[in-house]
């Protein structure tokens, strides 16, 4: 049997390892390669259970935007597999 715990942090650790990529990524080819002016997209909200945000810097705002749109469409349709905190989570219907 395996502690609810443990499997909680994991879940917890691919999420943060997902927003520090997404961060990278930001950083690399948003920041780092922009013109003097750069647009900001945040998302603040809750994944798999805690507290999380994401914040996009991009010279095109509305690319910025629509790139945060997909994330956060992304982040939901995971959390609608692995949560634990959701019973219709594919996860908590498979532990019943």
């Amino acid at each position: 049997m395996r502690d609810s715990t443990k499997t909680k942090n994991i879940n917890r650790r691919h999420v943060l390892g997902l927003f520090a990529g997404v961060t990278g990524v930001c950083i690399t080819y948003g920041i780092g390669l922009t013109a003097p002016k750069t647009s900001i997209a945040r998302w603040r909200g809750i994944a798999l259970g805690g507290e999380a945000s994401i914040t996009l810097a991009h010279p095109d705002g509305e690319h910025a935007k629509k790139a945060l749109v997909k994330v956060t469409a992304e982040l939901k349709r995971l959390e609608a597999i692995f949560s634990l905190y959701d019973p219709a989570s594919s996860l908590s219907q498979l532990n019943k």
